[in-house]
């Protein structure tokens, strides 16, 4: 703390955090062909370390001087499909499907309480485990003499949390309930028409 000019009371020095995160991965797909069906098959690996540097006085002792410490892992591993079938020149159909691997371990040894102090992390070396689904379906149809194609199609996609929401920049308490949220599901049906003349685009979809 430093004395404030007014009334010499103590006041808080400014605060900063400084995340890092370190990303590995890969992936690899195949592209195949059977007549009027193609279709795309592959898997990906994403790694991500996490980690800090803070401090409560970045006058007196500066971020930069901080050591880092981890405070998470992610890990994901996918698998993906996709096929297209056009049975005639106006007709087409898609339809896709991915499911996923997440792991999260909590790497944070101690969390800040406020004023400088901090606690002992009831959660440290918590894995969090999660296999999550995904996939859609469309028709398309391209309409007789008319530059235009319609449309019809639904999907479902579930998101695992991220560091954000996972893990506090902070390490603050309020963070302790956040390494049990539930991943976000989204399920999703659209139609529409879609006109492309030489001169005039126009999109109609709900």
């Amino acid at each position: 703390s430093r004395p404030c000019p007014r009334c010499s009371c103590p006041v808080p020095g400014r605060s900063a955090s400084n995340p890092d995160r370190r990303t590995t991965g890969g992936r690899v797909h195949v592209d195949l062909e059977f007549g009027r069906v193609t279709a795309t098959v592959g898997a990906d690996l994403q790694r991500n370390r996490h980690t800090v540097r803070s401090t409560m006085n970045e006058t007196m002792m500066p971020f930069e001087a901080m050591a880092r410490t981890e405070d998470a892992r992610f890990r994901n591993a996918g698998l993906y499909g996709e096929a297209t079938w056009r049975p005639d020149p106006a007709r087409k159909w898609i339809a896709g499907a991915r499911i996923d691997d997440w792991q999260a371990r909590d790497s944070r040894r101690t969390l800040a309480t406020g004023m400088g102090m901090s606690m002992p992390n009831p959660t440290a070396g918590a894995r969090r485990d999660s296999t999550l689904v995904g996939g859609f379906a469309r028709y398309e149809h391209t309409l007789a003499g008319r530059p235009a194609t319609a449309f019809v199609g639904v999907g479902h996609v579930e998101r695992f949390p991220d560091y954000w929401e996972l893990v506090s920049t902070r390490e603050s308490t309020t963070s302790l309930s956040a390494f049990g949220t539930r991943p976000e599901k989204t399920t999703q049906f659209d139609a529409g028409l879609v006109y492309a003349a030489a001169r005039t685009t126009v999109s109609i979809s709900a």
